[in-house]
């Protein structure tokens, strides 16, 4: 599938509860983001961060779009402004 993908729009919701209460993204997600960046580069391959999961060391130098909890559709005007930047 991704030698057929030009864009990635990697999702991270908080799905693994941590002992200490926190929460993180299921772990081949981590994995998976950070293979897409890698062969579509960071500019077409954005993260979707959902509010209270576990940052990963580097997010802050990667694009991001963030959401609060439970509530993605609060993204789109901006998908739709990155899908239309990058394809333009």
């Amino acid at each position: 599938m991704i030698e057929k993908s030009t864009f990635a729009l990697l999702v991270l919701t908080a799905e693994d509860e941590q002992a200490d209460g926190t929460f993180r993204c299921r772990q081949n997600v981590s994995h998976e983001t950070g293979f897409f960046q890698w062969k579509l580069g960071f500019s077409r391959a954005i993260v979707m961060l959902e509010e209270g999961v576990e940052e990963f060391s580097n997010i802050d130098g990667i694009q991001q779009i963030r959401f609060s909890k439970g509530n993605i559709k609060e993204t789109y005007g901006e998908v739709l402004a990155t899908l239309k930047r990058e394809f333009s």
